[in-house]
């Protein structure tokens, strides 16, 4: 027979695994992308300023610097997660870090294949940049997502 765990504590971990297929979807997105490589011009921008727009040029090699990091930091955090536990696991309504760690693994691959999809779109001149809404959002989405669990933490028993 199963462990019997409460419904909250059950809900928390679907979410979990949810939240855990939708970073494996970005990473492997993420991977895809690099499927048109022979066909992409061989200057792409490397490097973006505070506005979203390119301000460095390399080589088309450097496409494969976003999809590694990706990767590795994919590795990482579910090492690491794994490594934590879970609450959730064992039934206990405490904050949760492995949640965490798997909302920014979540967040960061997402990031790494926008820019990825962006950097092809702007080598292909289809696009001016990454936009200028982008780093305001992925600093409130990654500081809203640690001071969310910050809060949980000081309130045991709620949130994560």
């Amino acid at each position: 027979m199963g462990t019997i765990t409460s419904p909250a504590a059950w809900a928390r971990q679907h979410h979990k695994r949810i939240i855990e297929s939708c970073a494996l979807l970005g990473l492997l997105l993420c991977l895809l992308l690099l499927v048109d490589y022979p066909k992409l011009p061989d200057r792409v921008p490397s490097h973006y300023d505070h506005t979203g727009l390119p301000d460095g040029w390399g080589q088309k090699s450097v496409l494969f610097v976003l999809p590694v990091v990706a990767l590795v930091q994919y590795g990482l955090l579910t090492i690491l997660a794994h490594g934590l536990g879970s609450g959730v696991d064992r039934g206990q309504a405490t904050p949760n870090p492995s949640l965490l760690l798997s909302l920014l693994k979540l967040e960061i691959v997402w990031m790494c294949t926008y820019i990825e999809w962006r950097t092809i779109l702007v080598a292909r001149e289809t696009a001016a940049g990454l936009g200028a809404g982008f780093l305001p959002m992925i600093l409130i989405i990654l500081l809203g997502t640690v001071g969310w669990q910050m809060r949980s933490q000081q309130r045991p028993g709620k949130g994560a």
